[in-house]
């Protein structure tokens, strides 16, 4: 797995570590999986839920090919993380939005002018859910507000593969 990805849960610092091998398709469609197999032809599917599918690359990199299914679907991919340097560890994709708790709920409005946000969801108590593309552009969004003194916290919104307990 490739170094690994900084980014906050709230307040505390984790990590995760990129799947060069794997690639996340949010909302599957026959245009995205045409899109991936035009690209690698090998690709398999390996079904994660309604909202995630999870494409399993034959030799290309998830880093080569993100970028180009971007061009031609834009926040339709996103690249798949493991929570530990290992590829039996859980897996999470930036599903797209990104999970906000402001010092001060009165601080709402001006942040989402300022920022240009959209709103998606308001929980009341100054918790919000931003709207955002899956992928890059949800962990950019979240780091970019971290750095905003409203904000008390903010996480990027993953989807987590379900798992056994």
């Amino acid at each position: 797995l490739a170094a690994p990805l900084q980014w906050n849960d709230g307040q505390r610092p984790r990590q995760a570590w990129l799947d060069e091998g794997t690639l996340a398709e949010v909302q599957p469609s026959p245009e995205g999986a045409a899109a991936l197999r035009e690209l690698d032809p090998e690709a398999r599917l390996t079904p994660a839920s309604p909202r995630v599918a999870l494409w399993r690359l034959s030799k290309a990199s998830a880093a080569r090919l993100l970028p180009v299914l971007e061009a031609r679907l834009p926040g339709h991919f996103a690249p798949v993380f493991h929570d530990e340097p290992s590829p039996a560890s859980k897996l999470r994709v930036p599903a797209g939005g990104v999970l906000l708790w402001l010092h001060s709920p009165e601080q709402a409005a001006g942040l989402l002018k300022q920022h240009r946000l959209a709103l998606k969801r308001d929980f009341g108590a100054g918790t919000l859910m931003i709207d955002s593309a899956p992928g890059e552009a949800t962990l950019a969004l979240a780091a970019a507000l971290r750095a905003d003194p409203r904000v008390r916290a903010v996480t990027p919104n993953w989807w987590l593969r379900a798992s056994r307990r």
